[in-house]
């Protein structure tokens, strides 16, 4: 079971010292079990921090797992490979014990160094996704499934003196002038027979202040993409234009 498991799987002594290594340890930190075997864990995947500085065995996490029979639950960290390179970990220890003695420990380690690296990258995309919403001088606003506002850019905001908080939950048909309601609910109604269409119409939208504000809008069924699950509408305010 040990040697198939998807995780690095080291038992230690009683001092910390490596008693047996996994094939997915040996994989993943590049050692094989007999140059681990005899070594403390710590000093051979586990000896400095991630800005260089040395990481003392009493500071260790793995450290109270053998001095006080602390299990260790799963936390992220940072090992070190053979040759160097960095590790991205989720660990986990526990003591071990025979005939009620504490003898050593098991630890678990999974390579999350690719899964840390896909989520640095999400993070990064959903920074440039926003600041581009937040700087689009189109109104941009999202229907959910139910037919109410789900998202409500800032550049909606400022154009139509709503707050995102106001807005957000809101029917679609809550700040529309009723005599173009079926205007709306036409082009809603044609996106979700036809998610290729992107109907253009011209509706007025109820401003905060009680006033009428025209808007040229384009809306794009994208409820069945999980990343937005909802008609997408980017409007621009054309009343003074018209005027």
């Amino acid at each position: 079971v040990t040697e198939n498991a998807a995780e690095a799987i080291f038992v230690t002594d009683a001092e910390g010292r490596v008693t047996f290594a996994n094939r997915e340890a040996e994989r993943v930190f590049g050692f094989s079990d007999e140059e681990l075997r005899g070594r403390l864990l710590h000093d051979a995947i586990h000896h400095h921090t991630s800005d260089g500085r040395p990481y003392p065995w009493e500071g260790c996490p793995h450290y109270r797992v053998l001095r006080d029979g602390e299990r260790m639950e799963r936390r992220d960290d940072l090992f070190f490979r053979k040759d160097g390179a960095v590790v991205a970990v989720s660990i986990s220890g526990a003591p071990l014990e025979l005939a009620g003695r504490r003898v050593g420990s098991v630890v678990v380690a999974r390579d999350v160094t690719a899964l840390r690296a896909a989520e640095r990258a999400l993070r990064a995309s959903e920074r440039r996704f926003r600041a581009l919403i937040e700087r689009s001088t189109d109104l941009i606003y999202v229907y959910d499934r139910n037919g109410r506002i789900a998202f409500w850019s800032p550049s909606a905001a400022e154009a139509l003196g709503w707050t995102a908080e106001e807005a957000v939950g809101r029917s679609r048909f809550d700040l529309v002038h009723p005599d173009d309601e079926p205007v709306l609910a036409a082009a809603v109604a044609s996106v979700l027979e036809n998610p290729a269409l992107t109907p253009q119409i011209v509706t007025r939208i109820r401003h905060r202040d009680g006033s009428w504000r025209t808007v040229e809008s384009v809306g794009r069924n994208l409820l069945d993409d999980p990343d937005v699950q909802g008609i997408v509408v980017n409007a621009r305010d054309v009343t003074e234009k018209l005027r």
